[in-house]
């Protein structure tokens, strides 16, 4: 079996155990054993697809799905890393071996943007852009702390539900593209559809749990 069809093969199952086990852990009881068995192997999964997409890219060269590997790898970092910050108090500022992960991310995403522009590819230019705005808003972050007791718990969930975003949205670029007319609606659609839809209702859940933290009472089942 040659590199490019073993890397290939990893990436393929892992990509398919990260869908479905993300899904468990984001559909699952926050803290339960399920939310954390399924949880701890979409990390896993995750991990192994940044990894594989790193040596694909050696083989079969796309940087956009490079980045996008990166980016979901990035971001279930971030929310493992946000677990161990739990015991800090709100305004604490992160251990500074945080802050090195959000670096090499972001000088990365600098030289993916140069290529998206140099290349003049819209959408890629709009998710590098994304990923340097989460990216100033996570250094911020580590450096000055959260707002409220619950801040740990907002990264942990925004790192992994965001990921499993960038994620979904390598799948259907790879498996729906080869196959839809080349119109550009139809291509957005699929690009930044996941994004357009999973990222308001992440932060519809973030914006939950800070209110829960802050001791605001919650709108009912209009917000569950």
């Amino acid at each position: 079996m040659s590199g490019a069809v073993a890397a290939l093969l990893v990436h393929i199952i892992a990509g398919s155990t990260a869908m479905l086990c993300g899904a468990v852990a984001l559909l699952s009881l926050k803290g339960g054993r399920t939310h954390r068995r399924f949880g701890a192997v979409f990390l896993a999964a995750m991990i192994l697809i940044g990894l594989s997409a790193i040596v694909l890219t050696f083989f079969r060269p796309n940087l956009f799905l490079l980045f996008l590997a990166l980016f979901a790898l990035y971001l279930v970092i971030w929310g493992r890393l946000a677990l161990t910050r739990k015991r800090l108090a709100p305004e604490q500022p992160a251990p500074r071996s945080h802050l090195l992960p959000t670096l090499l991310f972001g000088l990365s995403s600098l030289a993916f943007l140069a290529v998206a522009i140099r290349n003049g590819a819209p959408v890629f230019i709009v998710f590098v852009g994304l990923a340097l705005l989460l990216v100033r808003g996570h250094l911020g972050r580590l450096r000055h702390g959260g707002e409220h007791r619950l801040h740990w718990l907002v990264d942990h969930v925004f790192g992994f539900a965001i990921a499993y975003v960038a994620g979904l949205t390598a799948v259907l670029v790879v498996n729906t593209t080869p196959h839809l007319p080349p119109t550009l609606p139809l291509l957005f659609l699929v690009w930044l559809g996941p994004t357009a839809v999973g990222v308001p209702l992440v932060i519809r859940y973030a914006r939950k749990l800070r209110r829960t933290a802050e001791g605001a009472p919650t709108r009912g089942r209009a917000e569950r």
